[in-house]
């Protein structure tokens, strides 16, 4: 991640008050460049390329990227420095165009420089008289912090930075956002709630099994409206049933082979364990197109006997 810190700035935000400082430029500037390196955006150029070609100078000139990290760098310095943040591109995956052409997609997205310095602003923010707009930078910043713990930082290194700066700092700035959103601004307080489950885990070290467990509806509320295992049987045919719930199993297993995870397995197993109790009494009361199907009704309740036992296992 290039270093931003010695930049010295050419706009006037340099005179300033901290409190004044507004993020959202910076968050249309981030908007802007994600568009343009999004599937959807790439896509469309590809298509536009295939049919006209860009054989000119002016065509390649075209494709050309319009925003770099750097133009985000150089037009928004002060405030970057100010805030102690910065920005770094993710790489999103690649698009194939058939043609054994790529097309790297990527995300710019914000980490902390210097958790103290961002702290300074939110502390010179006042509930009464935060700006909107402020707000939206600030929910911008809660965003990216969240999506960059789960998806990037490396919790087994003891060298990221990256996630070292937002450990050292993240608490308090959780404490300034709740205050900054106590009176009319619920939003900003509630933009930072996954940050902090998610915080509460990776220090438990098991923020991984966490995140399979909940992308996996594995933790829902029983008759929730997520599309989880509670809903399996509402909506598939006797081979997906089945494969539902092998690759449930899979992902119990995997959670427990953490033993930091073992009272999030032992809550994921009482979990299905109840779920399946609750589907077979549905099944056998006819609920959900069962009552009149006595060959579909008895190859479901052998599924659910079959995980119910593994379960019972566990």
């Amino acid at each position: 991640m290039k270093s931003i810190e010695n930049l010295s700035s050419n706009s006037n935000e340099g005179s300033e008050d901290l409190g004044t400082l507004d993020l959202s430029d910076l968050k249309k500037s981030l908007e802007d460049y994600n568009k343009q390196f999004s599937f959807g955006t790439l896509l469309a150029k590809h298509i536009i390329e295939s049919v006209e070609g860009k054989d000119t100078d002016e065509d390649k000139e075209l494709y050309k990227p319009k925003i770099l990290i750097k133009d985000i760098e150089n037009r928004h310095r002060n405030i970057i420095n100010k805030t102690g943040i910065s920005v770094e591109s993710i790489r999103k995956g690649i698009m194939f165009t058939g043609n054994d052409e790529e097309k790297q997609l990527s995300e710019v997205r914000i980490n902390l420089r210097d958790g103290k310095i961002f702290l300074s602003y939110l502390n010179s923010l006042s509930e009464n008289d935060i700006k909107e707009s402020q707000i939206t930078g600030l929910k911008l910043v809660a965003d990216s912090l969240t999506k960059q713990l789960v998806e990037q930082y490396e919790l087994d290194n003891p060298n990221d930075e990256r996630m070292l700066e937002l450990f050292g700092s993240v608490d308090d700035i959780i404490k300034e956002y709740k205050r900054l959103g106590s009176l009319r601004h619920s939003g900003l307080s509630e933009s930072v709630n996954d940050l902090s489950e998610y915080l509460s885990m990776a220090r438990k070290k098991y923020l991984r099994e966490y995140l399979i467990a909940k992308k996996n509806h594995l933790l829902g509320i029983i008759n929730s409206y997520s599309f989880g295992p509670e809903e399996w049987h509402r909506d598939s045919n006797e081979s997906s049933y089945e494969k539902y719930w092998g690759d449930a199993i899979k992902k119990v297993n995997l959670i427990g082979m953490n033993q930091n995870a073992s009272d999030l397995y032992k809550q994921v197993v009482r979990r299905l364990r109840d779920v399946l109790a609750v589907v077979k009494e549905d099944i056998t009361e006819g609920f959900y197109g069962f009552k009149n199907d006595s060959k579909k009704t008895k190859n479901y309740l052998r599924i659910i006997d079959k995980y119910s036992g593994i379960l019972e296992d566990m």
